[in-house]
This record gives structure tokens, sequence and C-alpha cells, in this order.
């Protein structure tokens, strides 16, 4: 199974994850970027020990905690932006939609050339 093929799984269990997460939030506080922001947290762990050790197969250990943090941290505040910006303008839900997609190819690349970069075989 190809890396991308492993991210894009990996992936869509944290997205479940953290949308399931983003409505028990939303219904709880009726407030949008703290459910995002909320949500992000809890697929953001997923993704880490997932995407080091079966996607990525990262030999860094907690090593990689640190720039993946930094990498998640700047995605996820990408996210929580764009949902702040255009929740008036498109929707909650396609505001959702359009800032998973924009983190997601962020994290992907930046996991890839950035954080896990020390594994190339990985596949």
């Amino acid at each position: 199974m190809s890396r991308l093929v492993k991210f894009a799984l990996t992936g869509i269990a944290g997205t479940i994850l953290d949308f399931l997460a983003f409505n028990l939030v939303l219904v709880l506080t009726g407030h949008p970027a703290l459910a995002r922001g909320i949500g992000y947290v809890f697929g953001t762990l997923w993704a880490f020990f997932l995407n080091r050790s079966w996607v990525f197969k990262s030999q860094n250990g907690l090593s990689s905690l640190i720039p993946f943090l930094a990498l998640y941290g700047s995605s996820g505040f990408v996210a929580v932006a764009i949902q702040s910006v255009l929740n008036e303008s498109l929707g909650v839900f396609l505001a959702y939609l359009l800032s998973l997609a924009v983190a997601s190819v962020m994290n992907f690349v930046g996991m890839r050339f950035l954080v896990f970069r020390s594994s190339p075989n990985a596949s």
C-alpha cells in the first residue's frame, strides 16, 4: 500500500474523529471556531501516532513530536482561521470542508518533506 493511500486512510479515520468531536462541541457550545479547534486536537493526536508508526515508519520516536506539533499547529491555525472567516459566507459545514482540505495538503507536504523526511524508504 502506498504512503499516500496510508496517509489518506489515516486522515479519513482522523477526520471522522475530528468531525465527531467538532459536532459534539458545536452542539454543546454553539461556537464553530471553538469546535473546530477542539476537533482538530483529537485528529492531531490520532495523526501523530499513526503517521509516525504506519505511514512514514519513522524511527525518530518522540523526537519528531516537536516538528509535528509545529506543523499541525500551523495548519490548525489556518483551519480555524478559514472556519472563522468563511462561516457566514459559505456556511459552517462547507467552511469546515474547505478548512479540512487546506490543512490536509499542508500536513501531507510538511510530514513528507519536513517532519518524517529521514524515512525515505517507507512505503
